[in-house]
């Protein structure tokens, strides 16, 4: 099993909510285990600010997939839910580390 790290972040809505609902839908993927999570923190956005403040977590994860793997879950979970990535920058879940051990 190899080790990822994700960073998970949100400023529509309920962020706090879709933090929690993220970390629960990244459990319960069959090739995914979420081994440790951070404390939700909520940030200032840089770049483009002239949106809500981010709520911002930190998530560990166990898996068998590819490296490519996590971000395109993550990212077929921000297509549900109507986000988008913010020009030319991205977002937080699309950056993730990958070690494999």
């Amino acid at each position: 099993m190899a080790k990822a790290w994700l960073s998970l972040g949100a400023n529509i809505g309920n962020p706090p909510a879709q933090l929690v609902e993220a970390v629960r839908l990244l459990d319960a993927h069959p090739h995914i285990k979420v081994t440790k999570q951070s404390s939700v923190i909520a940030t200032k956005p840089w770049g483009k600010t002239d949106q809500p403040d981010f709520a911002n977590m930190a998530a560990e994860v166990e898996t068998d997939l590819r490296a490519d793997r996590p971000a395109a879950c993550s990212a077929r979970y921000r297509a549900r839910n109507g986000a988008r990535a913010a020009r030319g920058l991205g977002t937080a879940a699309d950056r993730c580390r990958y070690h494999r051990l």
